[in-house]
């Protein structure tokens, strides 16, 4: 799975034999909820959207980059929907986020 954002790429490797949330028959991507933690604190929190979307969110939003089914899943992280990722993102986000981030475009390992 990765989230990108404006200040790089968070990744975490598919693990050996744990459920694809994307095929998990309880989770409804485009009825959801997040919260991004970092070692125990909130960073982010707020819904899920497809890019096609036209709700109106003012709060954090994970928009679904890629969801079919055997492929990992990618999400952008926005701090509204619609916006651009070049919008300003909260400090709490930078402090956090950065220091587990990779620049965007690396691979995953």
């Amino acid at each position: 799975m990765t989230v990108r954002w404006q200040g790089g790429q968070l990744a975490r490797p598919a693990r050996q034999g744990a459920v694809d949330p994307s095929q998990a028959e309880a989770w409804n991507p485009f009825d959801s909820c997040f919260v991004l933690s970092v070692r125990g604190m909130v960073v982010a929190s707020g819904g899920v959207v497809p890019r096609a979307s036209a709700r109106l969110l003012r709060t954090d939003t994970l928009v679904i980059q890629e969801s079919k089914p055997g492929r990992p899943l990618a999400f952008t992280l926005l701090p509204a929907f619609p916006a651009q990722i070049e919008l300003p993102v909260p400090p709490e986000w930078r402090a956090a986020l950065t220091p587990l981030s990779q620049p965007a475009g690396e691979q995953v390992r």
